[in-house]
Formats: C-alpha cells, structure tokens, sequence
C-alpha cells in the first residue's frame, strides 16, 4: 500500500483518542494502576467500567466491533464522524448503549446533543480497522498486524468526563473479538476517502484501539473531553461532548 493510500485511510478510520496518562503502552494493569482505575469510577461524573467487564452481556473487544458496524452504516451526510455539531448524535443509536465518536479529520469539534436517561456510552478513543478490500492484508493474522501497527503510534491520550481525569487508559486496548463484517449504504465513508464501496455487506474486517465505556450519566449537564495524536500522519484530534442527559433521576454511577 503506498504511504498516500496509508494517510488517507488513516485520516477517516482513526476513531480516536481517549484517556489517561502520557504512556500509552498496552499491559496488565498493576496494582497501583487497579486502585487509581477504581479511585476514577467512583468518582462523581466518571463511572468508567473496568476493563474486565461485559456490560449488557458483550466485553469491550466485541463492543468495539459492534461500533464500526454502526458507524459504517450512516450515509456521509449523517456520518457521525464527519458531524461538526452534534446534529448527528443519535442518528442510529438505539438501545441501552450509545456511541461517540471523533473528528475523522482531526483538530477540534464541539458537539452538542441530547441522551436517553439510563444509556450506557462506548466511546471509540483510539481505533482502526482494516480489511482485505482496503488493501491491509489477505489472513487475519496480516489484517491484525497492520491494526495494531497504526494504533502503536497514538501518544497524548488524555480524557476528562466533568472535569475529572480518566486514570489508566493505557490499559484499555482491545483488539476486536474475532473478525467481523460492515454493512454500508451508498454514498458512504469508504467512498469519501478512496475506496469505492458500493452499498452491501462486506467481511472480514478486524479493528484494534482504545475504547472507554461510562455507566449511565446522571441526569442533567454533562461534558467529555478527549484529544490524543497521531504525529506521524498530523492526526490530532481534539472532541468535546456536551450532553444532556434527559429523564430519570439524578443518580451515582454503577461501578459494573
């Protein structure tokens, strides 16, 4: 793949950056990091899920698969990563977990919007997925190299939810949990960024990045903040969330 078809794909698939601290090596967690990560969700407007969970029966990793699969069916018009307002929001979302996204294009987006009382959040911190079709690899094991490639560039992960650091983000890489197929309309975001996409379902497709799940947010004002960077390609996205969390009670947040 030439290094112009590499910054290309990379502009639009790098669903990007969340939290933590500056080091953003992938490992277990160490006890110390285990008391900051719980000392973080449970504290007020954080509610971070720990890593090790499945809420509503799926684990990060196929959470994570379950992201790129909504994200590829918006048309680009709704495309919620090209969304500069927050306009886009909710366009698909439905159920007890919602996704946010970045910039695609990277510097700074603000975007404001509405969630449903009770709804978990699955941001898509750092991640990129890769396919046969886009020229990354024919096996899995070549589609999950050229993944985790891209995704051992990211620095500068840093997230707030309410003001309050996000602690130990470094541990929450995942990879997708097995290979897994997108179904696009026409007209989408494949197209946009050089790999003609007719509408229909394509397979197989792995990803590899960061991704933070909160518990349900109370209800009221709320904001996410997250920026990271890719230096390589001149990647540096920079996204706010401000949302307002309609209906129910205000509440703590569940710890799992």
């Amino acid at each position: 793949m030439s290094c112009l078809r590499l910054v290309v794909s990379l502009a639009f698939f790098l669903v990007l950056i969340g939290c933590s601290g500056d080091d953003p090596a992938v490992g277990p967690l160490e006890p110390e990091a285990l008391s900051k990560l719980a000392a973080g969700a449970s504290a007020p407007g954080v509610g971070v899920i720990p890593l090790d969970a499945a809420p509503h029966g799926l684990t990060y990793a196929q959470w994570s698969s379950r992201s790129w699969q909504w994200m590829a069916t918006a048309p680009l018009d709704h495309s919620p990563g090209l969304d500069e307002t927050g306009a886009d929001l909710a366009y698909g979302q439905s159920g007890k977990v919602w996704f946010l996204l970045p910039n695609f294009t990277g510097g700074v987006t603000s975007r404001t919007g509405t969630v449903p009382a009770g709804t978990m959040l699955f941001i898509s911190l750092v991640a990129f997925e890769t396919s046969s079709r886009e020229g990354y690899g024919e096996t899995e094991a070549e589609l999950r190299a050229a993944a985790a490639s891209v995704i051992d560039l990211v620095t500068d992960l840093s997230c707030e939810v309410d003001g309050i650091p996000v602690q130990g983000l470094s541990s929450f890489r995942f990879a997708s949990d097995g290979m897994f197929s997108l179904t696009v309309p026409e007209d989408n975001i494949f197209d946009l960024w050089g790999v003609e996409t007719p509408a229909g379902t394509y397979y197989p497709s792995v990803a590899d990045g960061y991704y933070l799940m909160l518990a349900p947010l109370s209800a009221g004002e709320h904001t996410i903040h997250w920026h990271g960077a890719i230096s390589e390609i001149g990647y540096f996205p920079d996204i706010t969330y401000h949302l307002t969390v309609l209906g129910g009670s205000p509440r703590a947040h569940p710890q799992s």
